[in-house]
Order: structure tokens, then C-alpha cells, then sequence
């Protein structure tokens, strides 16, 4: 397998495409503080209610939408997935500076805002000193998993056969996408023991596959094109179909975002899909690239759990009590430009002061460990 590129040196379609996630993932979350009333807000008349079945097309469009959040970060795990089988290890140093880096932004928001006054909860605060472990940022933890399991798993792949491979992946997809999706529903929870971290195992057998045996299909702009429509319209009438239940039925009502799991098939089927769209644009931008790279601190910066529960839904708040809701989907794409926009700037002003220095701290404790590690093996290869 090869090395992988550098990312000035990668193609800009893939980037792009990591930056419209981004921006769908912050459209999620969004809608999720549009729709999710924190108790302690000055009030929470202003959340809309899009669980429950409804004859608003506001709200179940905004049900619908809720969706771009799964599909984003599919679409980082497939395109990450892609540069993944081209490596055969795993960078001990990378790990230690993600894990230092999310660790540096959590303390530093939980010291702004503490300094400004707010008054946490303590195990809203513990959970800012311990981000990765605690699943305060429960993607960027699978990611680091995933980032370590990739050679271990390009092993594997490597070492058996394509039939083999086929029903490996096919089996994955079964119970940890078709299962879990259509799961009859009055159970709660997800099946089999799923996980973010199985799925995002099962995503990156869907992408290995793909690249290795189907090569003619991944690159056929027909296909891709009718696979991303399939994708995107599956996925909403999905949700069309459970709202009608609801308000035919009552044992359907409060289950509009029912259908709202990442391991979807049609979420799937439409981020490969998007994928092999945008990798055939062949274009470089230096720009593009670079803001594609600010994308895990993008991420870090506008969902950190203090500022999504405690300050986003004032954006909300202020549209509510000044303006109404007669307009909330304009409302609603501008905050999340506006939104987006300003976490990006934030992100490069860290990326180009604070973050040097973290790398700087992370490559000394990278030595630190590195040694002790040597250590503590050489003293267990004596023991018999």
C-alpha cells in the first residue's frame, strides 16, 4: 500500500467534500438546539417539536434535515476510510497530539466560560477534563479508535480472499446497518450490541471492498448518480412514512426521527455515493485544503457540550422573541452559515497560535512515553 498524501498534495474534490460535511454536521446541530429545549434557558418556548407526527411541513422538514448530522460524519468515515487503506501503520505521535489537542480545547471553553460566570453542573465539569474517554466527543473518540485499528485491519483485509471479503462485508452490513435500521419499533436502543465505534468498523469494510473489487462501478457517474438520489429520497421518505403512521396510529406518534441512525443504509449508500462524485473532480486548491484540514477543529470548537447546551440555543432564543418563526428556515440556513463561518475562524486563529504549541507539548510527552515504554517492555521480556 502506498503512503499517504500530504493534504496540500491531495485532490480538492475529496476535501470539498469534508468541508460540506462539516457544514451539514453543524446544520445538525443546529436544528438540534431549534429543537431540544434546555430547562435552564431564560425560557423554552422557543423549540419546535419534531418528534412527535405532525401536519407542519416547517417541522417535518426540519425532522428530514435532522439526518445531515449521521450523514456528515459518514461521510468523513469514508473518506477517511480511503486514505486509511493506503497506510500500514498507525502514528503513535498522531494520536498523543489529537488526544492532547481535544483535551487543550475542552479545558480551555470550560475556563472561558467558568471565568465568565457560568455555573456548571459537576459532572458537566469533569466531562470537560476528560473529553475523550467520557464521550464528550464521542466521533472524534471512534475516530482515534478506528485510526488505530486501520493497519490491523488493512491486515486483514489484505489476507483474505475477495469471496471472503464479500461475506464479511456483507454480514457487517446486515446486522449493523439493515438490522439496526428497520428494527421493529417498540424496541429501544440499537441491536446486537451495536456501537458507533462497530459501525464505523462496518463502513470502513463497505469502502475497502469497494475500492479493491469495484472499481468500474465506484467510477461510473450514472451509477453514482442514481445511488446518491436513491440515498437521499430512501432516507426521507422513510421519515415521511412514520410521520403518516403516527398520525394515522398512535403507537407510531413521537417517532418521527425513528429513522434517524447513522449506520442507514440510504446514509451510507448516499456518502459513497457522494464520495466517488466529488473524487473525480480534478482540482487543487491550497485554499480548500487547508480549511478542510480545520474540520476536527471545527467540529471540537462549535459542539463542545458547553457551548451547544448552554449558549447555542440563545441564537434561537433571540430569533423566537424578536421575529417569530414565520421565516425559520431562512433563519435557521443563515444562523448555521453565520454559525459555521465564525467556528472556522476561531479554529485557524487556535490552529496558528495555541495548537503550536500543543504540538510542541505533545511531541515532548511523545518522547516521554516513547521512553518509558521501552522501559517497561525491556523489563517484562526478562520475566520467564
Amino acid at each position: 500500500m502506498n503512503t499517504q498524501l500530504k493534504r496540500s498534495e491531495r485532490i480538492s474534490g475529496i476535501e470539498l467534500l469534508k468541508i460540506i460535511a462539516m457544514a451539514l454536521i453543524v446544520l445538525n446541530h443546529m436544528i438540534q438546539s431549534l429543537t431540544e429545549a434546555n430547562p435552564n434557558m431564560p425560557q423554552i418556548g422557543y423549540a419546535l417539536d419534531i418528534n412527535s407526527s405532525t401536519t407542519s411541513i416547517v417541522n417535518l422538514l426540519l425532522a428530514i434535515l435532522r439526518i445531515s448530522g449521521c450523514l456528515g460524519n459518514v461521510i468523513f468515515v469514508v473518506c477517511s476510510a480511503w486514505f486509511f487503506l493506503d497506510s500500514n501503520t498507525s502514528s503513535k505521535k498522531k494520536v498523543i497530539f489529537l488526544v492532547l489537542d481535544i483535551w487543550t480545547i475542552s479545558v480551555m471553553i470550560f475556563g472561558i466560560t467558568y471565568l465568565c460566570g457560568l455555573d456548571l453542573d459537576r459532572d458537566d465539569s469533569l466531562k470537560q477534563f476528560f473529553p475523550t474517554a467520557n464521550g464528550n466527543t464521542w466521533f472524534l473518540t471512534c475516530y482515534i479508535l478506528l485510526y488505530i485499528m486501520h493497519p490491523y485491519l488493512n491486515k486483514l483485509i489484505a489476507a483474505i480472499k475477495k469471496q471472503t471479503m464479500l461475506l464479511v462485508t456483507f454480514t457487517l452490513v446486515v446486522l449493523y446497518s439493515l438490522v439496526n435500521f428497520f428494527r421493529p419499533w417498540f424496541f429501544n436502543g440499537n441491536l446486537l450490541y451495536s456501537t458507533d465505534l462497530i459501525v464505523f468498523v462496518m463502513i470502513y469494510f463497505v469502502v475497502a471492498y469497494m475500492k479493491l473489487y469495484t472499481k468500474d462501478a465506484s467510477e461510473n457517474t450514472k451509477v453514482n448518480v442514481v445511488s446518491l438520489i436513491i440515498g437521499l429520497t430512501g432516507q426521507a421518505l422513510c421519515t415521511c412514512a412514520i410521520n403518516f403512521m403516527g398520525l394515522k396510529w398512535d403507537m407510531f406518534d413521537g417517532k418521527l426521527l425513528y429513522f434517524n441512525y447513522g449506520g442507514s443504509p440510504f446514509v451510507i449508500l448516499t456518502a459513497l455515493a457522494a464520495f466517488n462524485l466529488f473524487r473525480k473532480i480534478p482540482f487543487k486548491s491550497r485554499f480548500v485544503n487547508y480549511i478542510s484540514g480545520l474540520s476536527l477543529l471545527i467540529y471540537l470548537i462549535h459542539e463542545n457540550i458547553i457551548i451547544a447546551w448552554h449558549y447555542r440555543p440563545y441564537i434561537f432564543i433571540y430569533i423566537y422573541e424578536h421575529f417569530g418563526y414565520s421565516h425559520i428556515m431562512l433563519w435557521l440556513f443563515a444562523a448555521t452559515l453565520c454559525y459555521f463561518i465564525a467556528a472556522i475562524i476561531v479554529a485557524f486563529i487556535y490552529r496558528q497560535t495555541i495548537e503550536r504549541l500543543v504540538r510542541i507539548v505533545s511531541d515532548k510527552a511523545y518522547q516521554g512515553l516513547k521512553a518509558l515504554y521501552t522501559k517497561v517492555s525491556n523489563a517484562l521480556m526478562k520475566i520467564h
